[in-house]
């Protein structure tokens, strides 16, 4: 079976006018509840899942230095052409421990195999090949994965980070791509790739100001801003929406570079609930959660947002690259949290939707309505199930 929200049901026209309008009244009144509660929680909460938090482009940067370091090894676990070009020449400096760019280096092999096996898939859960077709990276806006990794024809790539990061990278790719013998960024042929910009720190925590133009799309942006603004508590979707992201779609998620932004509980939770609004039916999220927090807590993080999936560590997946060292089990000892034998830290995470986005919410709603005007009898429900 396909996505619910098919281009079948989508070529029928609704007649149910009044029905949409209640419907986008409860939307907004869900989402203004949520967002006083999440601030609420965040209020109250006296921890910060990263207390010392960091520029998102200095993230972003330490991340870029050991991508490229694992690509100069004969044996690295992935090959990133363009990471260097983003360092702008500067020499590698140590400004991350030795274990979190082991955990850098891990997250990106691990989230890079599980975009690949998302979009070469035959068949999951009864969908067929060819419909992950949208890919949304959150976080990192030095992310290369859109330039080095062989999307199908027809991908269309979101990265959403902060603005700043954005033009940096955008600029440091396009000035390398211009001396001899450097490698050009650029996507797959048949693939599109759109630049978000959203600080998701403040975006979570409802501030107006978080969504920002890049320098060439400022009436693009404008347009977005006020379509957040039409929708109090949301901290991506109107954005996403305007770049030409499709909610009754399927769509593969993947998060990196959260970590260190100072994102607590309650705003890395509305991050995780603004996925599952946006995310079809059986839509796919993978990435790394940020820490310092318990195994349970991030497991709870994903179910309260609704998304059902499994979280792990990265000396679980390791890919034979994470040493038994006192130096490193020291490391990752801080900043534990007193829960149990559990330490906290950024884990690894995959998950699936398995409930509707709004969006198909939306025309579920208005079709039962429509049918049931018709009486159509109990037929109409086997179409969603």
């Amino acid at each position: 079976m396909g996505s619910v929200g098919s281009s079948s049901l989508r070529s029928h026209s609704l007649n149910a006018a009044s029905c949409c309008s209640a419907r986008n009244s409860q939307r907004l009144h869900v989402r203004v509840v949520r967002c006083q509660t999440q601030k609420q929680v965040d209020s109250n909460s006296s921890s910060s899942i990263a207390a010392g938090s960091r520029r998102p482009i200095e993230v972003s940067r330490s991340i870029a230095a050991a991508r490229a370091a694992e690509s100069s090894l004969p044996d690295g676990l992935f090959a990133d052409p363009f990471a260097a070009q983003l360092l702008d020449g500067q020499q590698q400096q140590q400004q991350q421990q030795q274990h979190e760019e082991l955990l850098d280096v891990i997250a990106t092999r691990y989230i890079d195999e599980s975009l690949q096996n998302a979009m070469a898939a035959t068949n999951v859960n009864s969908i067929q090949s060819g419909d992950y077709r949208q890919v949304v990276i959150i976080g990192d806006g030095m992310d290369c994965r859109p330039f080095r990794l062989p999307w199908p024809p027809g991908t269309l790539l979101f990265l959403v980070a902060p603005p700043e990061v954005h033009e940096q990278a955008e600029a440091l790719l396009a000035a390398a791509g211009q001396q001899d013998g450097q490698q050009q960024a650029h996507v797959m042929r048949g693939c599109l790739l759109r630049r978000v910009s959203m600080n998701m720190a403040a975006a979570a925590a409802g501030d107006a100001d978080a969504s920002s133009a890049g320098p060439a799309d400022t009436a693009a942006a404008a347009a977005a801003a006020a379509a957040a603004a039409a929708a109090p508590g949301t901290v991506f979707s109107a954005q996403l929406a305007h770049a030409g992201f499709r909610a009754d779609r399927l769509s593969v998620w993947a998060l990196q570079g959260l970590h260190d932004q100072g994102l607590g509980k309650a705003r890395l939770q509305a991050v995780l609930s603004e996925v599952a609004d946006c995310a079809a039916f059986h839509s796919l999220l993978v990435g790394e959660l940020p820490g310092p927090i318990s195994k349970r807590d991030a497991e709870n993080l994903l179910a309260e947002a609704g998304l059902l999936g499994a979280v792990f560590s990265h000396q679980q997946e390791g890919y034979g690259r994470w040493q038994q060292q006192d130096s490193l089990q020291e490391n990752l000892k801080e900043g534990a949290e007193a829960a149990g034998d559990e330490l906290a830290q950024r884990w690894l995470c995959t998950a699936q939707q398995l409930r509707l986005s709004l969006e198909q919410m939306g025309i579920y709603e208005d079709w039962a309505t429509e049918f049931a005007d018709a009486d159509a009898g109990d037929d109409f429900i086997g179409n969603f199930s």
